[in-house]
């Protein structure tokens, strides 16, 4: 067990420690239009009622 520990503390170090990944370029189709949404459903499933109120209060922000 302790043996699958530190495996596992030693890919999360050796992922900390690699290059971070960065955006050079982009491309976005010139016929392409953007959609324009009327309603849009979100869903916090959570037990703490803090942790719900601030959830709602973002997204009523």
């Amino acid at each position: 067990m302790q043996l699958r520990h530190g495996v596992v503390a030693a890919i999360l170090l050796a992922g900390c420690a690699s290059s971070s990944t960065q955006l050079v370029n982009s491309w976005k189709d010139p016929s392409a239009e953007g959609v324009r949404f009327k309603k849009v459903l979100t869903v916090c499933a959570c037990k703490d009622d803090g942790t719900r109120r601030t959830v709602e209060d973002r997204l009523a922000a």
